[in-house]
């Protein structure tokens, strides 16, 4: 099995793909249930947490067929999981949720705030 969360573009996701083979799903049914939702958020006027959360990509097979996915943020697969209530699926979702916060720790690490004091030293390094 790949890894449950990932980082693209600087943030944590998980992708459709993914959701379905842990939860034991077919993919197609996984997406149907990801359009639900969107569509459930589009009425609620969500349009940009939509925006922010949900992105929609292209893969292909390993036969070369192309097909769609979604990525799905922390937030998004969230909204997602909480329609499996099945004890395995409650267990897959806290897989899932502990390995959000394990990435997002990581990506943390790796974008240190400096000081005010590490700012000017930056600052003045530069300047020489």
């Amino acid at each position: 099995m790949k890894e449950l969360v990932s980082i693209q573009n600087g943030q944590a996701v998980t992708d459709s793909l993914t959701v379905a083979e842990v939860f034991g799903k077919r993919h197609d049914s996984v997406m149907r249930d990801i359009r639900n939702q969107k569509m459930k958020l589009v009425e609620a006027g969500m349009d940009e947490f939509i925006f922010h959360n949900f992105v929609e990509r292209e893969y292909q097979s390993q036969q070369g067929n192309f097909y769609r996915k979604y990525e799905l943020t922390e937030d998004a697969f969230a909204l997602v999981a909480m329609s499996c209530v099945t004890p395995e699926a409650m267990k897959f979702k806290v897989e899932f949720l502990q390995e959000f916060k394990r990435i997002k720790a990581e990506l943390q690490g790796k974008t240190k705030i400096l000081t005010e004091r590490e700012q000017l030293m930056a600052s003045m390094k530069l300047s020489i």
